[in-house]
């Protein structure tokens, strides 16, 4: 295995077309949304060949599930791993763990695995990359997409705790202003009485002989206040009606709210259960796999037709999605996270994710070559399609950008690093 100019070749190659999408992009000689029209292209008619192809015709021997046991151990201890975030005392502890964890566990094994491993190995043993491909599609992504919805819900949740506690408190203000402005009215009114009456005895008392004139006018002046003392009442009575409506509007509002949230609440396992579902299906990945366990299954024979449009095809998928992975880092930034995400990301995809690979392989006592085989593909970079996935749940994306380019850039390094390692220790000779 230890052919390090083949791998340092095949994975200078690798990053040469990333880099001519990233330059072609970047200099508007190619539209963005040309790419976006190849990337479409390669991911519904090509991805699928790519992926047959490498049962179709082969024999059943080639068939061993051992390599997606590893992948499935190594992503869940690292998904165990990194929720350790979780108890650490940040602001968004949940919502930093999903961003760092999907990237170290969504691994590139096709796209950036398929030339380092023909640079090592034959091509007939290409059904490894397939089998362990699985647990990307069957495992990695249904977790990410539940815990996006378990953090989205507990964003939701805490937001109408918020709103809730808003509305009691101005319940509070409303009972608090209506029993003030009642005892307002009855001291006001009990000191108005009693200086009308001191004032009428004075007047009685000193004016005598005027005293059909002086009740008069004192039965005229009580008319008055009083007209005057209903008009303002009414008017007071008028404003507290016209506030008391609009609170009481708010109020149904954010309960219509928090209702319509509960009932969203209530649909959200079902709506989770089809988004996974439907990404499984549109997965050309995982349907060239089915499809080609079935072939194989009937057949190991392929006409000659078949087998040319597999070639054709299955060979445009490595320079036209390395050429997308460029285009896609030129609209990029260089770190869109803080740099201790990306290193915690960087390390455990790179250097904690092939060791934990290694440690399986030797605890279930794989064959050298097949232990090799999977220990070199946990080393590969992040898929692509990590951003659009994170993107899509609104969580992560930046990381997943990050880890993109840097998990890239670092690849080679990483794999001829591996390559020592295995050559040195000598646990898995062929």
């Amino acid at each position: 295995m230890s052919d390090y100019l083949a791998t340092v070749n095949a994975g200078v190659s690798v990053l040469l077309i990333i880099i001519v999408g990233y330059v072609c992009t970047w200099l508007k000689i190619v539209p963005a949304k040309d790419f976006g029209t190849l990337n479409l292209f390669t991911a519904k008619c090509c991805f699928f060949f790519m992926t047959f192809r490498s049962l179709a015709g082969k024999d059943k021997d080639v068939l061993d599930f051992r390599p997606l046991a590893i992948s499935v151990l190594m992503s869940l201890t690292l998904y165990l791993i990194f929720a350790i975030i979780i108890f650490l005392p940040f602001n968004d502890s949940f919502g930093l763990y999903i961003s760092i964890v999907f990237p170290t566990v969504y691994v590139n094994y096709f796209i950036s695995g398929l030339p380092i491993f023909l640079a090592l190995w034959d091509e007939s043993e290409t059904a490894v990359i397939t089998v362990i491909l699985i647990a990307n599609d069957l495992m990695c992504s249904p977790i990410f997409l539940t815990l996006a919805k378990i953090h989205e819900l507990r964003i939701q949740r805490q937001k109408r705790k918020t709103e809730q506690m808003e509305m009691k408190s101005i319940d509070d203000n409303i009972e608090g202003d209506s029993y003030s402005t009642t005892s307002s009215e009855l001291e006001s009114s009990s000191i108005s009485q009693k200086q009308t009456t001191e004032k009428n005895n004075t007047s009685n008392f000193n004016n005598c002989k005027n005293n059909t004139t002086i009740h008069q006018n004192h039965t005229a002046l009580s008319e008055t206040h009083k007209n005057h003392d209903q008009n303002v009442n009414i008017t007071e009575s008028d404003s507290i009606e016209e506030e008391s409506a609009e609170i009481n509007i708010d109020k149904k509002k954010k309960k219509d709210k928090i209702n319509n949230n509960d009932d969203d609440d209530d649909h959200y396992i079902k709506k989770l259960l089809l988004e996974i579902l439907n990404r499984l299906i549109h997965n050309m990945f995982l349907v060239g796999i089915v499809f080609g366990m079935i072939y194989l299954a009937i057949t190991s024979k392929t006409c000659t037709f078949l087998k040319e449009l597999m070639n054709m095809l299955g060979d445009c998928v490595l320079p036209f999605a390395l050429f997308n992975v460029g285009a896609f880092l030129s609209t990029q930034s260089l770190i869109a996270c803080h740099w201790a995400e990306a290193l915690v990301s960087l390390i455990g995809r790179l250097i904690l994710g092939p060791f934990l690979a290694g440690i399986y392989c030797y605890a279930l006592g794989f064959p050298g070559r097949l232990s090799q085989q999977c220990i070199i593909l946990a080393s590969m970079p992040t898929a692509a399609t990590c951003f659009t996935m994170t993107d899509s749940a609104g969580i992560g994306s930046g990381v997943s950008s990050t880890m993109i380019m840097w998990s890239a850039v670092f690849m080679v390094p990483v794999t001829v690093f591996w390559m020592w390692i295995l050559e040195v220790t000598k646990l898995f000779e062929e």
